[in-house]
């Protein structure tokens, strides 16, 4: 009984040290926050030290020791935030860098029960998607992005959304049951357009997901709108082939996204393309991920193995050795850089 007391004990006193120091830290804050804005010209910055109180994908909420009144922000003229984390925040961040996702993941659960700030929680919940991609675990990334779309629609955090970019559908038996819940779901677009993307190429879901699209595809979310119609073409440039004036269309529509949308599209071009047997072009379309716009989404690793085989194919072979070597080093928890690893061992 007295050991059973002395456990409780210790959970709740390690609870409210958690919790003490989240207070201290944001006590400890109050204008020690420093954000830098763009000035009047093009090349001037403005640096900042204050108190953020707000920051989503539309705008900055910032209070001043010389202006106790709130100042608002363009989020487009916001160049860089920093801000205090607490202990376990900056543990996350060091183990995500380390490749230990794992640590970082269970890091970030400690911090967002500590974490009294709103947008920081949004901040740490950007980081556990991450974790959640990098980890294939398709059902907690789409629930926390979903949580994260909820407190701010406009997040700067889109390209995280685990929309599948693949000619194949997810092969796991939970993202396929959770999907086939949010399919239905038509008061949750969000999570629909998750489910269609996920089960594209289901045969079993064939017919209820060309219902969902032509809904998707008008959605009055502008980004979610545009995803959705470049979901849509998904079976066309994996499967039927796209003509030239159709692909020489799509070029120039990529190119007119803004960048934390490109990501799959410029996917979609590589695997347009290397059905063509296009492989030069295929394999600059897939490169534009790694190098361009990169995020933890498995995309990114298949991006680059992909890239892989097509420069391979036209005869440059030490080349995709190299983009191997290189996918190995950047994406080793990827199942794409198990499969650049057996492609080195056969050489």
């Amino acid at each position: 009984m007295i050991e059973l007391c002395s456990q409780h004990y210790r959970r709740f006193t390690g609870t409210l040290l958690g919790l003490l120091g989240a207070l201290a830290v944001s006590d400890s804050i109050g204008l020690a926050d420093e954000v830098v804005v763009h000035g009047s010209t093009s090349t001037s910055r403005i640096t900042i030290n204050c108190e953020v109180l707000d920051y989503t994908g539309k705008k900055l909420v910032i209070k001043t020791a010389a202006n106790k009144n709130e100042q608002t922000y363009s989020a487009a003229d916001v160049v860089s935030v920093r801000t205090m984390h607490t202990d376990a925040h900056e543990s996350g961040l060091k183990a995500l860098a380390a490749g230990d996702t794992d640590a970082a993941e269970a890091a970030f659960d400690r911090a967002v029960n500590q974490e009294l700030r709103t947008w920081v929680r949004r901040e740490l919940l950007a980081l556990q998607i991450r974790c959640s991609l990098r980890r294939a675990d398709w059902v907690a990334a789409g629930q926390r992005f979903s949580r994260l779309y909820q407190s701010d629609p406009d997040t700067r955090h889109v390209d995280l959304l685990p929309l599948n970019w693949s000619p194949r559908p997810i092969d796991t038996a939970a993202a396929r049951g959770q999907a086939a819940v949010w399919l239905r779901d038509k008061q949750q677009p969000l999570t629909q357009l998750l489910a269609a993307s996920w089960l594209c190429f289901e045969a079993k879901y064939d017919a209820e997901c060309e219902q969902a699209w032509p809904s998707l595809v008008r959605l009055p979310d502008e980004r979610l709108r545009t995803l959705a119609q470049w979901q849509s073409y998904r079976r066309r440039a994996a499967v039927e082939g796209i003509e030239d004036t159709e692909i020489a269309r799509w070029e120039s529509r990529v190119t007119k996204l803004e960048p934390p949308l490109r990501a799959g599209p410029y996917f979609m071009l590589g695997l347009a393309f290397e059905r063509r047997h296009e492989f030069d072009l295929a394999a600059a379309a897939f490169l534009r991920l790694p190098f361009a716009h990169p995020t933890d989404h498995p995309i990114t690793a298949d991006a680059l193995f992909n890239a892989s085989v097509c420069i391979e194919r036209t005869g440059l072979s030490t080349e995709a050795a190299s983009l191997r070597q290189e996918l190995i080093t950047k994406y080793r928890h990827t199942t794409a850089a198990i499969k650049a690893e057996e492609g080195l061992r056969k050489r």
